[in-house]
Order: structure tokens, then sequence, then C-alpha cells
């Protein structure tokens, strides 16, 4: 074959291998990396997104909470939809080992002791419906006690983003060094926490990687949203049996932002909540990394209970508040930016005024340079707590 049959050859491959790439929306290797979540899109490139606003009137119609009545009312229903009527978890820990070592945080002056709870959690009573058989899902949370110790608990929930406790030793370090014991959670399936294999009846055997894989199993007979938040309310009650703190107070980064977000909702035993880049109404969400995992998609939830009103029975309470963080130059998602075109702040806690108790808020951290906890943000919690 000479020189210019290979040139048409060629030619003709390309062409065809163009066609088959445009209808059938194949994306070639060198393209594949701004696929990736939680990634920013590059300074260059330059896309005009149309921002969706949203006013006072329009967020006043999603929440239908009025009265203490209904606020009790709506919390009841999320409980009664997270565990299918089987109510609010009173059981404790699976197993509680005190006085374990961790060698990252030997050098913490004002560190007493780390005890840690393994909470192991089911499928449902009714799993025999939709699975053959599967593991136990477990989630492991570590208490850091102070030496010399005040009379408050900070709950601190990692993100998707830490790779293990370890990550959150700044923010552990912080509070001990200013005499608050904190207990630290980690997402469901990460970290420590396992990866169960279940195998179902429609689909075969799947192993539980992602938050995503959970939209699989979630049906009439469970819901897999529990698996964030049945471990805080476990652990919660065996604290406060064998520990006498006097108030408890949450924060989280990211999904732990989400999961605060959720859980302070659910829970009257969270004092105050503190939210950091966790979570944003659906309306607010305009980019794929803003849509969050499964549970800050969960429609049948969210039917249930508006973002809106989850950030109302935040606040909601005597003596209780939320204050919601947002990082400027966030290049992962939920930015300070965004906030600001569509501020949600005042309408809740006007909604707060009427009802009689409790108080919200909205920090954008300026000081910010990634998705992150920043040192002006525990400085603004540490002085919402004590003030």
């Amino acid at each position: 074959m000479n020189s210019w049959s290979v040139a048409i050859v060629i030619a003709i491959v390309a062409f065809g291998c163009g066609i088959f790439i445009g209808n059938y929306k194949i994306i070639s290797f060198d393209k594949l990396n701004i696929l990736e979540p939680n990634m920013a899109p590059s300074n260059n490139l330059q896309i005009n997104h149309s921002q969706l606003y949203d006013d006072e009137h329009t967020i006043l119609e999603r929440i239908s909470i009025n009265s203490e009545e209904e606020l009790l009312q709506k919390r009841h229903e999320m409980i009664d939809y997270i565990w299918l009527g089987s109510g609010f978890p009173t059981w404790y820990p699976t197993n509680v080992e005190p006085g374990i070592k961790m060698s990252n945080f030997d050098n913490i002056e004002n560190l007493e002791t780390i005890n840690k709870f393994t909470v192991v959690m089911d499928f449902g009573k009714d799993e025999n419906k939709f699975l053959k058989s599967k593991e136990s899902v477990t989630s492991i949370s570590y208490l850091f006690q102070a030496k010399n110790q005040k009379n408050d608990l900070i709950i601190y929930h990692q993100g998707h983003a830490e790779q293990s406790i370890s990550d959150s030793r700044n923010v552990i370090k912080f509070f001990l060094d200013n005499g608050y014991s904190v207990l630290v959670f980690s997402m469901p399936l990460r970290e420590e926490n396992n990866e169960p294999i279940v195998d179902t009846i429609s689909f075969g055997k799947l192993k539980l990687a992602t938050h995503n894989h959970l939209a699989i199993i979630d049906n009439e007979f469970f819901h897999p949203i529990k698996f964030f938040v049945e471990p805080i309310a476990v652990t919660l009650n065996y604290i406060t049996k064998n520990y006498d703190y006097q108030h408890i107070h949450m924060m989280g980064i990211s999904g732990g932002g989400w999961t605060t977000i959720v859980y302070s909702a659910l829970d009257p035993r969270i004092t105050n909540s503190y939210p950091i880049a966790g979570a944003f109404p659906l309306y607010m969400r305009q980019t794929i990394s803003d849509l969050g995992d499964y549970e800050q998609m969960v429609i049948d939830f969210y039917e249930i209970v508006s973002y809106e009103e989850l950030f109302v029975m935040d606040g909601y309470g005597e003596n209780r508040k939320s204050i919601q963080f947002f990082n400027y130059n966030d290049p992962c998602c939920f930015q300070a930016e965004t906030y600001n075109k569509s501020p949600y702040g005042e309408v809740i806690n006007e909604k707060l005024t009427q009802l009689g108790m409790g108080q919200f808020g909205v920090i954008l951290d300026k000081t910010a340079i990634r998705h992150e906890v920043t040192d002006f943000t525990l400085e603004s919690i540490l002085s919402e707590i004590e003030n």
C-alpha cells in the first residue's frame, strides 16, 4: 500500500471515530480530568451559567413551620422517615474502649485521654425484602477528653476529604487547648468506617464504597440516611449518661457540615451548631459539585423538610443558635460568593423571631484559600460559644 493509500485510510478512520465519539458522547482520556468531583474549573475557562436567585417571599413559602407544635411535628416526621416508625434511637454503642493510644496526638498538653466508640448498624427490620445477605455497617468515633475541661462538649464531624482522624488534629487541638473535650465522627463508608458488601435481590452483590451507592438500596423498607445520624444519637446516649457535660455543640466541614445541619434539627440536645461549607438550599445548587452526594439529594426526605426548614430547626430553642460558615474562593462547593447572590440568613432569623426563640446567622470567611476550617472560623466558633 503506497503512502497516499495509507493517508486516505487514516483520514477515513479518524473521520469515523469523530462521528462515533460525537454520536455516543465518548470522551477522550485527556478530557477525563475535568470530570473529577470537587475540582475547581480552570481560571482560563470562561463558562457562563445563569444564576438562580430567590427573595424573602419565596423563601418563606418553603417554610411551613409557624409554631413550636408544627416544628415538633416536623421533627417527628423526620424521625419516622429515617427510622421507619421505630423512633429515635435509645440504645448505646456496641463497644466502648477507654484510654486508647493514638501516636499523632501524644504531644497535646491538655489531652487527658482518648476513648473509642463503635456503633454497629443494620439495614432495617424488613431487610429480607430487598437483601439476600449483608454485612453490618460500623461507625467509629473518638472522644478526646481535656485535662482541665470545661462543662461543654464539642462534636466535630469530618467531611468526605479527610483520610484519617489525624487530618483533624488542628481542630481537636484548638478546642483541647481551650479546655473543651472533642467528640470526632467520620462519615459513613469513610476512614475507619467499613465499606460493607450487600447481596441485593435486584442487582446482585454490591460493595457500598461511596455515598451514591446508598441510593441503590434506598427503598420503602429502608432509608440509608440513618447511617449518617444514628451513630451520633447512639454515642450521645452513652455520653449524656456517663459524662457531665452541660452543653453539647456540633460543628462539621463539608459533608460533616451537612450532617451537622440535619442532626441538629433532629436532636435538641445540641445547643449550638456550626456547619462549615456544608449545604445550600436546592435552588442555589449551580454546578455538579454543588449538587452533593446521595444524602444531599434524597427527594423524599426533603419533601418532608426543606433545607430552609432545617435551618429554622437548627436555630430554634431557648438559648440555642446556629451559625453557618461559607468560604470565599472555595474550590469545592458552597462558596461564599454564591451565598452573597441569594442570601437567606435574615429570613431564617426573622422566622425564629416570629417563633419566639433561637438565633440564626451566616459568617463569610475571607481568609480561606481552600475547602477548609480556617483559624478565623475556629476563633469565631469559640467566641460564639463563650459569649
